[in-house]
């Protein structure tokens, strides 16, 4: 079990690596003469904040095969390491030899053990408050995607904590959505018991 959940972890961060391989190493200079590097270490002596914008957004993820089906590479982040079964990663050729997407193949030992969720449903089903306008994350990363494409593993969902951000704009329906899932961090910190 472990061993599959390592496998997994390791294929998800060399598809991320090879997206951002572009990335690192390149030192950024803004036009007031600032400049970032992915290696350069944070010291104590720093007087200046370094301001990132990642590029996640420009990144391919590969097309996500969950038991024959396709659906959101972000659902990958909801399921149990311990329901997979099986995994693969295709790389994307035509016949005539173009690059196309890559596909990751993912087989769960049991199709019913996995209950995929739309976003959609999700609200209706825990009436959570609507709104058009959402942020929402997975275990703290926020999620840029289309709302709309967004599936989950509602069986490993553990906690969804709406957040009405009313006082961010003058229209007050902003919503965020932090989505934890049920890991053992996750559960662990979870149980903890402050005293103030």
């Amino acid at each position: 079990m472990v061993f599959k959940s390592l496998i997994l972890f390791l294929m998800m961060f060399s598809i991320s690596i090879a997206a951002q391989k572009d990335e690192y190493g390149k030192i950024n200079e803004r036009s007031d003469g600032l400049k970032s590097s992915a290696f350069q270490p944070y010291t104590m002596d720093d007087k200046t904040p370094r301001i990132i914008y990642p590029n996640d957004h420009l990144k391919e993820k590969p097309a996500i095969i969950l038991n024959g089906n396709e659906t959101t590479f972000e659902i990958i982040k909801t399921i149990n390491p311990d329901k997979i079964e099986s995994f693969s990663v295709e790389k994307g050729r035509n016949e005539n030899g173009s690059k196309t997407k890559d596909r990751m193949i993912v087989t769960t030992k049991s199709k019913r053990s996995v209950k995929i969720i739309s976003l959609h449903d999700l609200i209706e089903k825990y009436k959570i408050p609507k709104s058009n306008r959402l942020i929402f994350s997975i275990d703290g990363e926020i999620i840029n995607e289309n709302a709309d494409m967004m599936q989950f593993d509602e069986s490993n969902l553990m906690q969804i904590k709406a957040i009405s951000l009313d006082k961010v704009d003058k229209n007050g329906d902003l919503i965020y959505l932090k989505i934890l899932t049920r890991t053992p961090k996750n559960v662990k910190e979870a149980n903890v018991i402050y005293i103030r």
